[in-house]
């Protein structure tokens, strides 16, 4: 019964997001190339700023356009702003982006939203970083906690991507997993139960908020609201269902975003987490190899995401770092211990600023981070310039029936 009902549900989420996106195809037609546009949005992506330019992106019809405007005015993370341009297209690596050329950007500063104050705090958090770390130390810490990657210079993004630890400075499932352990721990203490998992989930959604809505971060903040409301209601949690519930009101609410690398990237990441690790275990005898041993954990988690996202990230980029796996097994173990510092410290600092010392605390890791990114940053990658859609079909048969196979 129970198996009967769940299929249920995906055939209705499956019809109900096949009508939503033909509505949504007829009402949102892509840009033509060299069309004149004009329309208001949020900023929700980084700005970053050089010394001729800031570069950010804006959501029109569903579709994300690229922008590189004059400092000035100057645009900030949450601003809402009045946008108008020229349409075009371009390549960036394999793929194909919208950017609007001869930009004039306007701030709309009488515009207020609910969401203000969190914008706010989450630039003040910036600025918190900035005044006690170096740097490259504050970027850093900042992407690791927050997901903030606006501060990063060209240089150091470039070497965190040819060592494979991109994926490190945006905010995810193990941000939630903390962040709702601490805050449930935290409000556990002075509330009954019920009500703490309530303040807890309401923790989530401003996290959420703070650190830019980036699909990564509202998959895992929607699966972790579920996870703490099926403890509400007395039921366990189910990877699958909650990612599927997940990608189904993110998709329902906003189709656009199945065309979005971040957006495929976490779903993928996310289920090839739950169910590659058994399989991989099953082959390698971890625990017979005592070196292995020693670092297992890291080393499964970072070969399950490599082979569940590997298909996208060459057939989006072309690119592929050879020393992932090993990068990520020797530095993982150091972001648990950074969020804890850096998120703690937030807090505290934002109470009282001279709590911002504590950032200190977090000195030792970060170089010794920075010391393996640059190291490892310095080789090349591999290069494919062409991924058939085919062989990606191919590929994910081939692990879906070792999925089957390994559960028989």
């Amino acid at each position: 019964m129970r198996k009967s009902l769940i299929l249920i549900f995906f055939a209705f989420c499956l019809v109900s997001l096949g009508f939503r996106f033909y509505i949504y195809d007829k009402a949102n037609l892509k840009p033509e190339n060299g069309s004149k546009v004009a329309f208001k949005t949020r900023v929700l992506s980084e700005v970053k700023a050089n010394s001729r330019i800031q570069s950010f992106s804006l959501s029109f019809k569903g579709y994300r356009i690229y922008v590189n405007s004059p400092l000035y005015p100057q645009i900030s993370y949450g601003d809402m702003v009045m946008a108008e341009g020229t349409i075009g297209y371009k390549k960036l690596g394999t793929r194909e982006i919208i950017v609007l050329d001869s930009p004039k950007i306007k701030p709309d500063s009488a515009q207020f939203s609910l969401l203000n104050p969190i914008y706010s705090t989450r630039q003040r958090l910036i600025e918190i970083f900035q005044s006690y770390l170096p740097p490259e130390e504050a970027s850093l810490l900042l992407g690791i906690v927050f997901g903030v990657r606006e501060s990063f210079s060209p240089q150091f993004y470039e070497e965190l991507q040819k060592a494979g630890v991109l994926h490190v400075i945006a905010a995810s499932g193990m941000n939630i997993s903390m962040l709702g352990a601490l805050l449930a721990g935290f409000f556990g203490v002075f509330l009954k139960r019920q009500m703490a998992i309530v303040m807890t989930c309401i923790g989530i959604v401003l996290f959420a908020a703070l650190a830019g809505f980036e699909p990564s971060i509202v998959r895992a903040s929607i699966m972790g609201l579920l996870a703490f409301s099926a403890q509400i209601l007395g039921r366990q949690s189910w990877a699958l269902l909650g990612a599927a519930i997940a990608g189904f009101i993110m998709l329902f609410v906003s189709p656009s975003l199945i065309k979005d690398i971040g957006f495929q990237l976490s779903f993928t990441a996310t289920l090839g987490l739950v169910y590659i690790p058994p399989i991989i275990q099953k082959a390698i005898p971890v625990k017979r190899a005592p070196v292995i041993k020693l670092v297992g954990e890291d080393i499964i988690t970072t070969i399950s995401a490599q082979i569940s996202t590997l298909p996208i990230i060459l057939a989006n980029f072309g690119t592929y770092s050879i020393w992932s796996v090993l990068v990520n097994s020797i530095v993982l173990w150091t972001v648990p211990l950074l969020m804890i510092i850096g998120g703690v410290t937030a807090i505290l600092a934002l109470l009282f600023e001279p709590f911002g010392n504590l950032l200190y605390l977090a000195l030792p890791l970060l170089w010794y981070f920075k010391l393996v990114v640059r190291f490892f940053g310095q080789f090349g990658q591999l290069s494919i310039s062409i991924f058939p859609w085919q062989i990606q079909i191919a590929y994910y048969s081939f692990i879906f029936a070792a999925i089957v196979w390994r559960k028989k």
